[in-house]
C-alpha cells in the first residue's frame, strides 16, 4: 500500500464501526480535488493478527480496485498504510 496518508487527507469524525475497523469522513488536503469529501476505512494493524486477516484486507483492496469505475458501486480511490493502520479511501 502507499505511504503518506496524513499528508494527503484530513481525517474527520467516525461515521461507522465494524469488526476489523471503523470508517471516518475525511477531506482531501491538496491537488485538483482539494477540499473534496471522502470516506476512509481505517483498519488497525493490531487487529490483523493472523495471516488470514492480512490476506482479507489485501483481498478487499484488490476487489475494490477491480470494480473501480462501476456506476452502481462505491468508487475506490486508493489504499495507504503507516505503522499503525491501513487506510482505504473511497467516495
Amino acid at each position: 500500500f502507499n505511504k503518506g496518508f496524513a499528508a494527503k487527507y484530513d481525517l474527520g469524525d467516525e461515521v461507522g464501526r465494524g469488526h476489523f475497523g471503523y470508517t471516518c469522513a475525511a477531506r482531501i488536503r491538496k491537488g485538483a480535488r482539494k477540499g473534496d469529501a471522502v470516506a476512509v476505512k481505517v483498519i488497525p494493524k493490531a487487529k490483523m493478527t493472523t495471516s488470514i486477516a492480512i490476506e482479507d484486507v489485501r483481498r478487499e483492496v484488490k476487489i475494490l480496485k477491480a470494480l473501480a469505475g462501476h456506476k452502481n458501486l462505491v468508487q475506490f480511490y486508493d489504499a495507504y498504510e503507516d505503522n499503525e493502520n491501513v487506510y482505504i479511501v473511497m467516495e
